[in-house]
Order: C-alpha cells, then structure tokens, then sequence
C-alpha cells in the first residue's frame, strides 16, 4: 500500500481504514521519527513497497485527508532494535575511559538544536493518532532514556570522579613522600656543606701548620747549629811576652859580672815568665768561660727551637690525620648527599606526575568537547529529561508542540542532574593546600636547600673544597618523570641494581637497593659496615667519645661514649691547654712528678690508665728526645723522675 499511489479523499478514507487496522505501523512511524530527530539522519523505509523519491503522502486520521510529503514509514521492530544498537554502542564499557564525546552526547545535542522541527515532527504523530503500539513505544522510549542514557551519563560521572579522587590521592600521598625526602635531602644537604666546611678548613690549618712546621724547623737549624758552633772551646792567640830574654849581656871580664847578672836575669825571668803564664791562663780562663755562657745561652735557645718544633710537628701531625679522616668522613657525605637528593628528584617527578595526570582531567572536565566534559554531561542531561518529559506528557494526552516543550522546559535540569547524578569535587582547595605547604612546586626550574654551593677542585684524587659559596644557591632540577632530576643522578632506566656489587670484606651487601647515581654503584649505596662504629656518633657535652666503640646499628652513647675524667684526683700541673689535641679530648694531661717510677703507675694511683707518657724538657714542655727509653704503650712505660702523663 503506498501512499503515493492514493488520491485524494478515496486514498484518505482508504489509508484510514488501513491504519485503524494496523496500529504496529503506527509505533514504527513513531520510532521513525525521533529515530531521524536524534540521529538527525533521514528514515525512509518501505513496509510492503518503495516509496517516491519525489512524492510521498500522510492522511490525518483527525481530518482524513491525505498530503503530499515524505512517507515516514518504518518496520517498528526493526527500527526499535536499530535505536536500541545506537544507544548501547554509545555507552561506557565497563572500567572504560571514552576517548571523545559519547555518541549519545553526539546524537542528543542535535535534538536541542532541533527543537522546532521536533515539535513538528511529534505534532504529525499526534495528528496520526496516539495508538496502543505508540504507547508502548513512548514508554519504551521513556524506559531506555532512563536506564541506558541516564545510567551512561552517572557513568560517565563517577569515572570522571574516581578518576579525580584517584588523582588527589596520589598529589597527597606523593606530597608526603616528597616531603620526608626533601626532608632528608635538606639534612643531607646541611651535613654535607658543614663536612665541606670543615675539610677546607682543616686543609688551611694543615697548610699553615705546615708553614709554622717549616719555619720552626728552620729556627731549629740555626739555633742549633749556633750551639754548636760554641760547643768546642779553642783557646785564645797566645799573649806576647812582656820582655825580651835576648837583651841578657854580660861581662866575663869583671869579677862575678855574668853570675850576678845570671841571677839577677834568671830572677827577672821567672818573675816575667810568671806574670805572663799568668796572664795567658786568665786570658784562657776568661775565654772559656765567656764562651761557655754563649753555649749555654745558644743550647737553651736550640732546645727550645727544637721543642717548638717537635710540638709544632706532633700539632700537624694531629691536623694531618684529622683532615685525613674529615676527608673521608666527607667524602661518606657527599655519597650520602647525592643519594638522598637523587631519592627526593626521583619522587618529586612521581608527584609532579600525578599533579600533571589531575591538571589535564581538570581542564577535560571544566571544557567541552571532551572526554570526562562536565558540561557535556550535563546538556546530554538536560536533553534526555526534555525528551523524557515530552514524552511523558504525549502519553498522557498532551500535544507535540511548543507549548508542550516549553512547559517541559521549566523543569531545574541543573538542580534534577545535582540531585540524581552529582556534583563533581575536583577538591581544588585541598590540592592548593598541600602546594602551599611544601617548599617545592611542579612549575620550578631549580631548588634551594641549604642554600650553599659546594665547588670542589677538580682533576685532582683528594677532595679539595675551593669554596663553599652562598646563600642562595639553587641547583637545578628536571621535573620531566623518569629524567635526571639532578645532573648526578640515573634516569629512571639508568637506575640499576645493587645485587651483584662487589661490597669491601669490612662491608656486607645490601642486595635489595639500588643505584640511583649516574656513575652507577657504590659501596655508599650498596654496602654497609660489617660492624659499623661509632666514629658519626655526637656526645652529650659532658661526655667523651669512645675510640673505636662498636656502633652495631645502635648507637648511643652507652656504647659511643663515657663520662669525662676527674682530673681532680690526679694531681700534678695540667698541661692540657700547653698540648691541646696531644692524648686526645678524653685524657687528663699532667706535668706529675713520678720519682723515677712511670705513668702507668701514676694513673694508676688515680685509678685511671695511661694513655701516653713523655719525658719533659721542664713544665709542660716535651722533651723530643723520646726514644732514649721504650715507647712502648706510647710511652707510658718510661722511667722519669718528672715527665708529662695523659690519664684516662
């Protein structure tokens, strides 16, 4: 039966009957309809024929006529079906995230552009008759608005939600874990600029200790070579004597001439003789002892020399080590610094990852056109409950027209879609909250720390500090996940393991870490002291550090330290401020008078030990000619009649 093929009033009455004998085409007609309303697409379909592509016809059952116009004629079920297919390919799979906007959305828009033409088209069907097979596909209608558009929009808004909440939680969980880095790297940071400090400073001591070594010694030399020179006493230019034997002159011619003069000469003689022996010894005398004062001035003044020298030698011996173990403690440091700031890097990025992952969902929900788009969601709500209530309304007897959507229309779509889907908590506050609380943000190009700059010499194998610069350096920082954060550290697939690092015999393996350094594995990262010591461990005040104290991962200062001595009960001078740094921080230094006994006996009546023993050359000063008994036990052994004694 086609339209087209009916004239007039015969054609109306016949369609007519024919349609009050067939109410399925009606509800196909009706799907036809908002099927090429939402899918804004043209449904002509031919139920037992073709139609014209040029003219077609409709009869109104109210008037009986029958017009020219497209035929909307479709086979219900199918069509059904065919909208039923259109409506669940546009749905969200389960655990999905859409790429783009939902067909749904797509289709539903074009209705509110449509809204006039919609109106038309619903008025055509209600002029055809709203038959039982119309009713049935309206609440068809109804029922799929409400269970597949409606459950996809709460869909679409839950995902975009948890995906939100799933977001901010890891901005906060990474803040925290970002923070306690930070935190250690700041420590670190400190630990190192001060050990930086302290090795430079130890090196300008050692280098001016070395110079006032230097010259020490050169006033030794010359002080002792001048002792020397007036050690050896050579007598005087012997004097000339005060008469001339060869004027004796005789006569042998006159009686006795020659013996008297003989005697009288002989006389005189031994009398100039004498007189002039006399004069020679005390010129001697005088010479000698002249001489043996300058000695005794110039050999004092060598002991001396040379006891400045000795102590300032020990002095810089002590400096020497101290620097050497200052450079190995900062070298321990400086390990520890690039570890624990590479650990921060690496963490910030994770956080920075996830603040990136929440600013992009943030921007796809507060726009359109895309994939978690709030608004979108909202005018696929707005529309769907336009549809539903002209719907609804049809089916109870009001007209397809613009009176019918206006009245629709008045519904608060906005408050309907807060009540029944909900309002998005994209929790804006918190995430400013926890950037506010932190020193670092995902935006910066460079952090500070301590603030200070660590430039070290290059080309050489000791770590030298040139400087220590500040106090507002940054270093700078790559944010970009799975980068270098910083210039020293292992990108993320340059990180590698510590399980095959080959740890000291002193040191054990600790297998499950890894490397986060771009120069690769260290015994800082992978090893750990067999049996750790104290040597890190600070004392109270009125405590004293323990040599060599067994730390075993529980330092404290039971076992890194003891109490500071009574030197009280020791008796004798202290000498501890003459010989800083001679026996260590944890001995009591004495000049004490021995009677010929030892330190260790001495301590020992204090009930204290001996920690080192040197005869002095008076006071507190030390005699360096220490070897001249046993060193052993650093000399504690020695006999003296007064020496200097460390007791602990």
């Amino acid at each position: 039966h086609q339209c087209s093929s009916i004239s007039h009033r015969s054609a109306s009455q016949t369609l007519h009957g024919w349609l009050s004998e067939n109410q399925f085409i009606m509800g196909a007609m009706s799907i036809t309809l908002l099927l090429a309303l939402i899918s804004g697409h043209s449904w002509t379909m031919v139920l037992g024929g073709v139609a014209s592509a040029d003219r077609g016809g409709r009869c109104s059952r109210k008037s009986g006529q029958c017009v020219d116009g497209p035929s909307p004629i479709v086979a219900g079920e199918d069509m059904l079906l065919s909208l039923k297919a259109t409506m669940q390919k546009a749905q969200v799979s389960d655990g999905g995230s859409p790429a783009e906007p939902s067909s749904i959305h797509r289709s539903l828009k074009s209705v509110v552009g449509k809204s006039a033409k919609m109106a038309a088209l619903m008025q055509q069907i209600t002029e055809l008759g709203a038959t039982p097979m119309v009713s049935k596909t309206i609440g068809e209608m109804v029922d799929m608005i409400e269970t597949t558009i409606e459950t996809s929009i709460k869909t679409e808004h839950d995902l975009a939600q948890n995906l939100t909440d799933t977001a901010v939680a890891g901005i906060r969980q990474f803040t925290d874990i970002a923070s306690k880095y930070y935190s250690g790297a700041l420590e670190a940071d400190n630990a190192w600029v001060a050990c930086a400090r302290g090795r430079k400073q130890c090196v300008s001591d050692g280098e001016e200790c070395a110079a006032a070594s230097d010259g020490a010694d050169t006033n030794k030399t010359a002080k002792c070579q001048l002792a020397s020179s007036k050690q050896f006493f050579h007598s005087v230019k012997v004097p000339t004597p005060s008469f001339d034997p060869a004027t004796f002159v005789c006569d042998h011619g006159a009686e006795n001439d020659c013996a008297d003069k003989l005697s009288t000469w002989n006389t005189q003689l031994d009398r100039d003789v004498k007189a002039w022996i006399a004069t020679w010894k005390g010129l001697v005398k005088d010479a000698m002892t002249q001489n043996e004062t300058a000695y005794d001035s110039a050999d004092a003044k060598c002991q001396a020399a040379t006891n400045i020298a000795e102590s300032k030698k020990t002095e810089c011996e002590y400096v020497q080590g101290n620097c050497t173990e200052k450079e190995v403690e900062c070298q321990g440091a400086k390990a520890r610094h690039d570890v624990a700031m590479c650990m921060f890097g690496d963490r910030l990025q994770e956080l920075c990852k996830y603040k990136s992952e929440y600013d992009h969902l943030v921007q796809q929900i507060t726009t359109t056109g895309t994939a978690h788009s709030d608004k979108d969601r909202r005018e696929e709500w707005k529309t769907a409950q336009l549809l539903k209530c002209m719907l609804i309304s049809h089916r109870s007897g009001s007209d397809f027209d613009q009176d019918n959507m206006a009245e629709c229309q008045k519904a608060d779509f906005e408050a309907s879609f807060n009540e029944h889907v909900g309002e998005l908590q994209l929790h804006k506050d918190l995430v400013q909250d926890l950037h506010d609380d932190v020193p670092f943000t995902c935006s910066q190009t460079s952090l500070k720390f301590s603030g200070y700059e660590v430039v070290l010499k290059q080309g050489v194998q000791a770590l030298i500090v040139e400087a220590v610069n500040g106090d507002q350096f940054a270093p700078a920082i790559n944010l970009k996940y799975g980068s270098q954060a910083f210039p020293m550290c292992a990108s993320h697939s340059g990180v590698s393991s510590c399980a095959s690092f080959d740890c000291p015999s002193d040191m054990v393996l600790r297998e499950q870490n890894v490397c986060h350094l771009s120069s690769g594995c260290d015994a800082v990262q992978c090893c750990e002291i067999a049996t750790p010591y104290c040597s890190n461990f600070v004392c109270p005040d009125d405590m004293v550090h323990v040599d060599g104290a067994a730390n075993l991962r529980g330092a404290d200062a039971a076992t890194c330290c003891r109490a500071k001595p009574d030197c009280s009960t020791l008796g004798g001078n202290d000498c501890s401020e003459a010989l800083p740094g001679w026996a260590g921080d944890h001995a009591c230094v004495v000049h004490a008078t021995t009677g010929g006994s030892t330190c260790s006996a001495y301590c020992a009546k204090a009930s204290m030990e001996c920690v080192r023993g040197q005869d002095n050359a008076g006071g507190c000063k030390l005699d360096p000619n220490h070897a001249r008994q046993t060193t052993e036990q650093n000399g504690c052994l020695q006999s003296w009649g007064d020496q200097i004694c460390a007791c602990a």
